[in-house]
């Protein structure tokens, strides 16, 4: 569980990446909806995986380094995104 001090890191360093992080959604899945589930699912992601940053790292090269995936279901309910743990399959070129 996050101490209260890294819950609201996560929030400064969250509401300045999230722009970014939603325009790329948006480029990739050009539904609004379904861009703004997977954006709460990514943030919901990175806050639980959260006690794995390294402040010594840019918040943005922490997250691409999570290499998460999105999957969208045309089936309600499941899952949109899932995060491949290090050293586990990985999206994309490493």
């Amino acid at each position: 569980m996050l101490t209260q001090e890294q819950q609201e890191r996560f929030a400064e360093l969250w509401t300045e990446a999230q722009p970014s992080v939603s325009q790329y959604i948006r480029a990739v899945r050009r539904d609004s909806e379904v861009a703004q589930d997977v954006l709460q699912a990514t943030a919901l992601v990175l806050l639980r995986r959260f006690d794995e940053y390294d402040p010594e790292r840019p918040f943005v090269a922490w997250f691409d380094s999570i290499r998460i995936c999105s999957t969208v279901s045309p089936k309600p309910g499941q899952r949109l995104l899932r995060a491949f743990p290090p050293n586990k399959m990985r999206c994309g070129s490493v």
